[in-house]
Parts: structure tokens; sequence; C-alpha cells
């Protein structure tokens, strides 16, 4: 290979490393985007990420479409839905009738744990787990033990001395 092509092959694999990134940084921002419940749209946006405005023909129709994904929210409080019968009548082993949903996480937001991160996190468990041993171990045997030890001492001692 000549010195010329190996700078242009260079040249292309960085370009494809920076689309690679430009493309995931839009597919992340375009993921929050779509759960961004401070919006006016109400989490609804676009796919060019610019927000709809209410009362538009583009924001029903967008609306309508995307139903299905914000009946699912990131928001864990919405995963019981009560019916409206239920909240007039007192609760008894029938009621109030609940219907679950599923709170959908998207995978793909969740990074693997590999590497450095899972070395600190496995020594962190481990730490936290000794310690947490640790203190428990010179809890009982330290302070619960012999605290019962004088207790019952105590009260073998006042029995003794009701039966002379």
């Amino acid at each position: 290979m000549t010195r010329a092509s190996t700078q242009l092959a260079a040249a292309r694999q960085l370009d494809a490393q920076r689309r690679h990134r430009r493309q995931r940084r839009a597919r992340k921002r375009l993921f929050f985007e779509k759960f961004d419940l401070e919006s006016g749209t109400d989490g609804v946006r676009k796919a060019t990420g610019r927000a709809q405005q209410f009362g538009s023909v583009e924001f029903e129709a967008l609306a309508e479409a995307s139903e299905r994904e914000r009946r699912h929210t990131l928001i864990a409080a919405y995963c019981c839905h009560f019916d409206i019968v239920a909240l007039w009548h007192p609760t008894t082993f029938l009621s109030p009738h609940t219907s679950r949903t599923i709170v959908t996480m998207p995978v793909g937001s969740i990074p693997a744990i590999t590497g450095k991160l899972r070395k600190r996190l496995i020594l962190d468990l481990t730490v936290a787990l000794g310690g947490g041993t640790a203190l428990g171990y010179g809890y009982w045997y330290g302070v619960h033990v012999p605290s019962v030890a004088r207790r019952d001492a105590f009260y073998a001692k006042l029995q003794s001395e009701r039966s002379e």
C-alpha cells in the first residue's frame, strides 16, 4: 500500500466513526425527547425533533399515532390504573379494580456492565457485603448478646432473692 492509500483508508475510517457517533447521539436525543414531559407537547415529538404545537393537524395525527407509546410511560407511578367505578365504592376484597400495565424499559438505553465498570461494581458489592457482615457480627456479639446476658442475670438474681 502506498502512503496516500493508507491515509485515505484512515480518513475513511475516521469519517465512519464520526458518522456512527453522530447517528448514535441523534437516536439518543430522539429517544429522550419522545419522553420529554416538560415540553408543551405531552411528550409527542416528530422525527425531526421539532416540537409540534397543540391544535395543528400534524400534532393531532402524531398524537393518535403515538398513543400506544404514551400509554406505557417510563414513570413508575403510572404502572397501576384504577377504574373510575372503584373510586366511588369502599374497598372490599373484590375492589379496587386495578389493571396493571407493564412499564416498558427500553433495553437499548441501559448500557452493558462491562470492563472497568463491572470490576468496580464487583469491588463495591464485595466491600459492602463484607462490611455489613462485619458490622452485624460486631453488633450481635458486642452489644446484643452481652445485654441479653445482663438481663438474664438480673432476673435470675431477682428470682433467687424472691425465693429466699
